[in-house]
């Protein structure tokens, strides 16, 4: 499960997130053409990225401190991207009810709005201590995280705010010193692999 979880992650977010300075447009489908069509969705999931960049960006300005609830934020902004692209797709193919293109978006946009509300107040913030992830000694520690969806998106939050451009390419679980690991490979920039090691000891398990 975690590999699902892992997986299905990693193509939602960290294909996009951080990548770019602008909000992505989503056109209805040109006349003649289905009402869904699977290339508007992918244009939906950039854009709904980068509104939580966005979001998460000004969040930092206003103030980052230990208990600043930013990392937070933005890991359910993502996860909500992820899960409501569904409703915005069965919106369009209720043929029952034939809603147009905006009010689907609408939909969806509603559904992401929630999730993000459904964290307000909320005290058991995701936080990350450690290290600076390049050892199993010295592992970035997950903190906060509810369950293993949240921890997983965590992971990638760090790295794209700890090493931008960076793309996963692999993981594996490990054990140290009766602590829970994740070892991730990733392919920098220039081409490198290297690995970031978390401490999931948090959040593992926890479904």
């Amino acid at each position: 499960m975690r590999r699902i979880f892992a997986l299905v992650s990693a193509v939602f977010i960290a294909g996009s997130i951080w990548s770019g300075t602008g909000s992505a447009q989503t056109p209805p489908p040109p006349a003649g053409m289905p009402s869904y069509d699977p290339a508007i969705e992918q244009t939906l999931r950039r854009s709904c990225n980068t509104a939580c960049v966005t979001a998460s960006e000004q969040c930092r300005r206003d103030g980052e401190g230990p208990q600043s609830p930013c990392a937070t934020s933005a890991i359910a902004c993502f996860i909500g991207c992820r899960d409501c692209i569904s409703t915005y797709r069965a919106c369009r193919t209720d043929k029952a009810a034939a809603r147009s293109h905006e009010e689907c978006l609408q939909r969806e946009l509603s559904c992401v709005l929630e999730k993000r509300k459904s964290q307000e107040g909320r005290t058991d913030l995701i936080r990350f201590s450690g290290g600076d992830g390049t050892s199993a000694e010295t592992a970035v520690v997950i903190e906060g995280a509810r369950n293993e969806d949240e921890g997983i998106v965590a992971e990638l939050y760090w790295a794209s705010r700890n090493r931008p451009g960076w793309r996963k390419s692999r993981q594996s679980l490990i054990s140290f010193n009766s602590r829970q690991m994740d070892r991730i490979s990733f392919i920098s920039p220039d081409g490198k692999e290297a690995a970031i090691f978390f401490d999931i000891t948090g959040f593992f398990g926890k479904m």
